[in-house]
């Protein structure tokens, strides 16, 4: 691969999802000689550290889309999620993305990124991005270090740029609350177009009706809820040329990971 990436230097699109050939080192080459790299996308690529996402940030000043990897960066057993992400690397590293004026499209995918240390750390920075996701992990049953406060402060740090909107709700918090909280989110973000939501609570009426009243570009929703019973409920809304809308729901028990 090393050979190869020499030979890309006006790359603009590099999707290595799930590579389990990306190092440290190849990283390196890849910032060092894809100096115009505007995509990347490394979720699932286990051996990238955070200094090596860094390091590329530093380097592709072009870079405006990024797919975060899961990074573990304590090689601790005993060490847990929180301290993993407050370990100052991590930190430094949203630091350094939140430096990054370009960058429009961020992915924190079900790993120990999705967590209010880090969520909060960005948030302060103002991004102004049009679209991001925001997925918890799913290899645990509890979000303790992650919640309502940080998806809100984030979403609220992109000042109603975002266009686009993919997010799964943590569930340690209070489900009564969760239809509330996002349909206030949701009524401050009028460029909206696409949004898809994964909830825990029983009902996401009070989100529907702030998508109807105050996105007006809205084109597609989808909506999961009472996914905390076993089961999940799923509501497709699509926006009609005649600027209506055609909702459909659809009712099922599934596993919910």
């Amino acid at each position: 691969m090393l050979g190869i990436v020499s030979k890309l230097r006006n790359l603009r699109r590099l999707d290595l999802r799930g590579s389990k050939y990306l190092t440290g080192g190849t990283l390196a080459a890849i910032y060092s000689n894809c100096v115009y790299l505007e995509h990347l996308d490394v979720r699932h690529c286990y051996g990238v550290i955070s200094g090596g996402i860094g390091a590329l940030m530093r380097s592709c000043e072009h870079l405006h889309s990024l797919d975060l990897p899961e990074l573990v960066i304590d090689d601790s057993p005993e060490a847990s999620i929180e301290q993993a992400c407050a370990n100052p690397k991590l930190v430094e590293l949203m630091e350094t993305i939140s430096s990054c004026e370009n960058l429009k499209h961020l992915s924190f995918r079900r790993g120990f990124l999705a967590r209010d240390v880090i969520l909060r750390t960005y948030a302060k920075s103002r991004p102004p991005l049009s679209t991001l996701t925001i997925h918890r992990d799913s290899k645990t049953t509890e979000d303790t270090n992650f919640s309502m406060a940080g998806v809100s402060e984030l979403i609220h740090a992109c000042r109603g740029r975002l266009v686009q909107l993919d997010v799964e709700l943590p569930r340690s918090d209070k489900l009564d609350n969760q239809d509330r909280e996002m349909s206030l989110l949701v009524a401050r973000l009028p460029h909206l177009e696409y949004i898809k939501i994964v909830g825990w609570t029983s009902s996401m009426d009070e989100t529907l009706e702030s998508l109807k009243s105050n996105c007006p570009f809205l084109k597609s929703a989808l909506l999961y809820w009472n996914a905390a019973d076993g089961g999940k409920i799923k509501l497709k809304m699509l926006r009609q040329s005649d600027n209506s809308h055609s909702i459909k729901r659809k009712c099922r028990k599934s596993r919910w990971a």
